[in-house]
Formats: structure tokens, sequence, C-alpha cells
């Protein structure tokens, strides 16, 4: 996933009070055979970090 990606998706944080904030973004992933599923994704921003790390990954339930 690139910072470009990441710039067009929904961002929600969830911040909890004694850890650092987790936000989940989710958006399409461009694939390399074409297709486009939904994921979610968890980042956690580490104090003194200078860019968020990937906690979790997992694909959401496509929609008809």
């Amino acid at each position: 996933m690139t910072l470009q990606w990441l710039r067009h998706l929904d961002h929600r944080p969830e911040p909890a009070p004694a850890h650092p904030a987790k936000p989940i973004v989710e958006g399409e992933l461009n694939t390399p055979v074409g297709r486009r599923p939904r994921v979610r994704t968890v980042w956690q921003m580490d104090e003194g970090a200078l860019a968020p790390r990937l906690i979790s990954a997992y694909p959401l339930e496509a929609t008809l």
C-alpha cells in the first residue's frame, strides 16, 4: 500500500485513551490482475514516529 492509496480512502480514527490512536482506513486496493477488492486496514502512530505502521489488513465483504 502506498501513501497515495491512503490519501483517497475513508478514514475513521478510533482513539484509545491509554494507547496510541489506531486509525482505520477502508478502500479499494488495485491488484496486478485488475481486481479491486475492498479492504480495511488498521494503523498505529507511535510517539516520535515519522509514519504510521500497519497493524492489520483484511478484506471486506463484497457488495452486490
